[in-house]
C-alpha cells in the first residue's frame, strides 16, 4: 500500500513540474493576445467616444 502512495506522489510531482515548466509559455501567449486585443479595442473605444461626442474631434468625417 505505501508503494502506491509513493507512486501517486511522484506522479503528482511530475505533473506539477510539467505545469510549472509550461507556465511561462502560457503567460507569454496571454500577454501577446492582450496586446493584440488592446490594439484593436483602443481605436474602437475612441471611435465610440468621438461619435457620442464625449471627445470632441477637430476632424469632421462626412461619410
Amino acid at each position: 500500500m505505501p508503494d502506491t502512495k509513493m507512486l501517486n506522489a511522484m506522479d503528482t510531482l511530475e505533473k506539477l513540474s510539467k505545469k510549472n515548466k509550461d507556465h511561462p509559455k502560457h503567460q507569454s501567449n496571454e500577454r501577446f493576445l492582450l496586446s493584440i486585443m488592446m490594439l484593436v479595442l483602443i481605436p474602437f473605444i475612441f471611435g465610440i467616444a468621438i461619435d457620442s461626442e464625449v471627445i470632441h474631434s477637430s476632424v469632421s468625417f462626412n461619410l
